[in-house]
């Protein structure tokens, strides 16, 4: 006999008086359920989350393989399937009409899976191996389908992904248990399915239309009568709230404290996601729109950090550094940190000054780097500098600025098919953060043509928590946003 899980959720309610979670008797074989009024759930959430209700729920579940899965198993079939133990169930397996003169044929690793009140609402199935593409499209064509969700990246790091496709709907309930195996295979998964609903029926969405976009920002920045404040300043104090948790899960302690006394801002820190052998460097790699690490945020290196700071470009293959705040020969903290002129060792690699260009905006440095020791070949960079945001200031100096330099960087890049952008500012974080929400934002308006800030800031927090610490930084990412197809192009 199973033991009865302890019911947290009643010390819950208490904890929320304005908390009203209905309980009934489940289906025979059902597990038990928690039905949750409409307006009550943005507060069942919260308090979930507050109290780790969500760890007690999702452990309730039943989990690892609940039902026959033997036609998944034959030897003929066993090649069609990604992993050996994610298997479609047989009786709620796709069948596919067999092709004359091969009786296997019939087999997909595929699954039906029933909706709210709807049987065989959707189809969920493995991204498809080399082998199962004809087979996937045979089961498009056969089934009808009209609509395909995409969970998963097709490259990533510019290999093709090894994943299995996942369903992607807010329902997913403790009945998928009994259709296929692993659904829901974290509690951050299972927290997330509540904070995307709670998102989906009661949250302002952000996302608009990019010749939508500037009279959303205009809306954005009224004061309501009611709250007296601005519905810019809610969304920002929504996003603080949603995003608080990563500041404290994702500090690993042991990096922190040997860093501590390296960082040049105390509360400043780089977090598990930093990857590089330096120990004189603060870095965080941040996912772009739609690409997985796409920058790599650094504080400006100190004198003594510079031989570091060249050997993470070296090994991270990087073509573009962007530097934002303006360094001095005389700063002990961020001085320069390549040759004006000529050449320079920085430890046993060489950079080689070619030559500098000047615009409105931007100095463009051209450097060659290269090891003399392992290979005799240079590798050209360009360091892009924005002209005019003080190491003290917080906003930058214009928008139009910030727009000439995701320009001439994303042509750049374009051109060189290059590995990530180093971005560097004085702390590694007041600027970066607004370039790199103002890069996310580029490529989704050139992909999507349509933008969504709080989502922006809201991935890139997920790398590095101190982004986007003030509303008025908040502010200028939506400026930037608005700003992108005000200004023309810049030419080569």
């Amino acid at each position: 006999m199973e033991k009865e899980p302890s019911n947290n959720l009643d010390v819950l309610r208490d904890e929320a008086s304005a908390l009203e979670i209905h309980q009934y008797e489940s289906p025979p074989g059902a597990e038990k359920q928690h039905v949750i009024k409409l307006e009550d759930l943005e507060e069942y959430v919260k308090t979930m989350t507050e109290n780790e209700g969500f760890a007690e729920q999702y452990n309730m579940l039943k989990t690892g393989q609940l039902k026959d899965w033997t036609v998944g198993m034959k030897p003929e079939n066993k090649n069609k399937n990604r992993y050996s133990t994610l298997l479609p169930y047989d009786e709620t397996r796709v069948v596919l009409n067999p092709l004359k003169n091969d009786p296997h044929s019939d087999y997909i690793n595929a699954n039906y899976i029933d909706g709210y009140n709807t049987s065989r609402a959707y189809i969920c199935t493995q991204g498809p191996l080399e082998k199962t593409v004809a087979d996937f499209w045979r089961l498009i064509w056969q089934e009808e389908v009209c609509k395909i969700v995409m969970t998963c990246n097709i490259v990533e790091n510019c290999k093709m992904v090894k994943a299995e496709s996942k369903v992607d709907v807010l329902g997913l309930l403790k009945i998928l248990r009994g259709q296929r195996v692993n659904l829901v295979e974290t509690v951050e998964q299972y927290a997330f399915v509540h904070h995307a609903l709670t998102e989906v029926l009661f949250g302002d969405n952000p996302c608009r239309q990019a010749e939508e976009f500037p009279l959303y920002f205009k809306n954005l920045t009224k004061i309501d009568c009611q709250t007296e404040t601005t519905g810019m300043q809610t969304q920002f104090e929504r996003l603080e709230r949603e995003t608080a948790k990563f500041r404290e899960s994702r500090a690993n302690t042991n990096t922190l404290t040997e860093r501590k006394a390296k960082n040049r801002v105390a509360d400043v820190l780089a977090f598990d996601c930093a990857s590089t052998s330096n120990n004189h460097l603060n870095t965080v790699y941040v996912h772009g729109y739609g690409v997985k690490e796409a920058l790599i945020t650094i504080e400006c290196p100190s004198p003594f950090a510079t031989n570091d700071f060249w050997q993470l470009v070296h090994e991270s293959a990087c073509q573009t550094l962007v530097l934002l705040n303006g360094v001095s020969l005389s700063d002990k903290c961020c001085s320069t940190f390549w040759p004006e002129s000529g050449s320079r060792y920085y430890g046993n690699l060489k950079v080689d000054h070619v030559g500098t260009e000047q615009t409105q905006h931007l100095i463009i440095r051209n450097l060659k780097l290269k090891n003399p020791v392992e290979d005799h070949k240079s590798r050209l960079i360009k360091q892009f500098h924005l002209s005019g945001w003080q190491k003290e200031d917080t906003i930058p100096p214009s928008a139009e600025a910030i727009i000439t330099l995701l320009q001439v960087v994303e042509r750049w890049q374009h051109k060189t098919k290059s590995k990530p952008t180093i971005v560097v500012c004085r702390d590694g974080v007041s600027a970066s953060g607004i370039f790199c929400a103002a890069s996310f934002l580029f490529r989704q308006k050139q992909l999507e043509k349509e933008m969504d800030v709080y989502e922006a800031v809201r991935t890139i927090r997920t790398n590095e928590p101190n982004f986007i610490r003030s509303v008025d930084q908040y502010r200028w990412v939506y400026e930037v946003a608005c700003g992108f197809g005000r200004f023309k192009t810049p030419s080569d």
